[in-house]
């Protein structure tokens, strides 16, 4: 199998499984966030709603079917789906870097519980993701 085929289907099963979490963190309802959304001075900045993250949840399954159909699950749809997995790529790259301030690579706000979370696992995670999704968009 190819080695674009592959990188598009490990990025779609990533992808489907963050879906997932955001739907069972939408259907569970408000919970303890810390840890998951940015924070400071130990209060949260945003508080996502359940239509907020469904959205996002819809977002990424949109996201997971352009990298399926990318590895050409859904062949009618490829063409289409590359540029959608570019735009995923990209996406997923400025989230890893960041917003300078509370969230990515280059964050200031560091000695918060989201803070390192994000160091250890979302902003890599969002790397690993652009990369995926760069390597799965190639012809």
């Amino acid at each position: 199998m190819p080695y674009n085929v592959v990188a598009a289907l490990i990025c779609s099963a990533i992808l489907l499984l963050l879906s997932g979490i955001h739907i069972f963190w939408a259907i569970r309802g408000a919970g303890d966030f810390s840890g998951v959304v940015p924070e400071f001075e130990g209060r949260p900045t945003m508080n996502p709603g359940r239509g907020a993250t469904l959205l996002v949840a819809a977002a990424l399954l949109a996201a997971a079917f352009c990298a399926a159909a990318a590895a050409g699950f859904v062949a009618e749809f490829r063409s289409v789906s590359l540029w959608g997995l570019r735009a995923v790529a990209l996406v997923f790259l400025l989230r890893a870097i960041g917003d300078f301030r509370m969230l990515g690579f280059f964050k200031k706000v560091r000695h918060t519980r989201f803070a390192r979370n994000d160091t250890l696992f979302y902003s890599p995670l969002c790397a690993m993701i652009s990369l995926l999704a760069i390597v799965g968009s190639l012809p």
